[in-house]
């Protein structure tokens, strides 16, 4: 199977990789051990307000002093990144800081909270630096929290950078042991509000509301499915049968099934011997048969009350679209797999391949 392609190889960091006894003899300096967390972010949250900016190196100095941080002072340590985050100084922020403050919450425990720093980039500027996060990603694997090390993987696919070899092969790991457990989170009910008369104010410019399919992405499938598109798409399995199932699996999770149909069509017109995992299929199948989709005769609402919730219900398929994209693939691939079986040439047992045999063993990637 796809997953146990994947999970068979040794991706969980070494514990020399974090270089902690260094880490530590780091934090041991006279410079630091006589600086006191609480009274030292007064004196910096205090400059901020006087001078509006700090220095990098007291920005050093209090990332590496995060650690001392008591869950009373967080309200003053996300002011003071905050304030940083719009200073000067911060652009670009160096990577000592982003590294020293994702140590100093790996070692407190606060994962969580380093979560929501890290996605609103706006208000804290955390950019993801491949040694910190690749151990943010390893402890969440760790402690069995694929979704947290997930989350840390859709970064580098926000930032389209997979290159650091470490970086790739963990958010490989990552992204399909959240596939195989996935965590469903109970869905709110929609509160219907109750009906009152519109009111209408004057404005002088109306913001038509955009989505730019990237980093306004909430949904966690849409990022998932991304993600695994491009991991399948860049690194060590461009080319290969798992990078193209990873891609078709990717591209069914974040609902481009017309994309995925292309890819297909391309793949299975070619010369190439094994073109794509059985799983792969099934699960594109199984995301576009549950794919919800829109009336296509429904009204648009007007340019005052349009919500970027609008603007992504119109990226779903209509039944009309949903329709001829099962047909593509009954019609355009599974004759055209049945045409090879036919000849003798493909597999379809669970967890082998669909491509061209040539006269060689097809029975592989059990």
């Amino acid at each position: 199977m796809i997953i146990d392609a994947v999970e068979s190889r040794r991706n969980i960091l070494s514990e020399a990789y974090a270089c902690e006894h260094k880490w530590k003899q780091r934090l041991e300096s006279p410079v630091l051990k006589q600086v006191k967390f609480s009274q030292f972010a007064v004196q910096l949250l205090e400059k901020f307000d006087r001078d509006g900016s700090a220095s990098v190196i007291d920005m050093s100095i209090f990332a590496n002093k995060l650690q001392d941080m008591h869950e009373t002072e967080q309200p003053m340590v996300e002011n003071i990144l905050q304030n940083f985050r719009h200073s000067p100084q911060a652009v670009p922020v160096p990577d000592a800081i982003n590294h020293a403050i994702v140590k100093a919450f790996i070692d407190a425990n606060r994962t969580d909270l380093l979560l929501q720093y890290i996605k609103d980039k706006n208000k804290f500027g955390i950019f993801p630096e491949n040694h910190a996060f690749s151990i943010l990603m390893d402890f969440f694997i760790k402690h069995e929290d694929y979704r947290g090390a997930a989350q840390v993987a859709y970064e580098f696919m926000l930032q389209e950078d997979l290159s650091h070899p470490v970086s790739y092969l963990l958010s490989l790991y990552a992204c399909i042991k959240h596939l195989k457990h996935p965590i469903n989170e109970p869905k709110q009910e929609e509160q219907t509000p109750e009906e009152e008369e519109d009111q209408w104010i004057p404005v002088n410019v109306i913001r038509c509301p955009y989505y730019d399919d990237h980093f306004d992405i909430k949904d966690d499938n849409f990022l998932l499915g991304k993600t695994l598109y491009m991991l399948g798409k860049e690194g060590y399995l461009a080319g290969q049968e798992l990078g193209r199932s990873l891609q078709v699996i990717g591209l069914g999770l974040y609902q481009k099934y017309a994309k995925a149909l292309d890819l297909l069509e391309k793949w299975v017109s070619s010369d190439m011997q094994a073109v794509i995992y059985d799983e792969a299929l099934e699960r594109f199948k199984s995301c576009l048969e549950n794919a919800q989709t829109r009336d296509a005769d429904e009204p648009e609402k007007e340019m005052g009350i349009r919500t970027i919730d609008d603007e992504i219900h119109k990226l779903k398929p209509t039944p009309a679209q949903k329709s001829e994209c099962l047909q593509r693939l009954q019609l355009s691939f599974f004759q055209i797999l049945e045409d090879f079986l036919e000849g003798g040439g493909l597999t379809g047992q669970s967890g082998e391949y669909f491509g061209k045999n040539n006269g060689q063993d097809s029975d592989r990637r059990h």
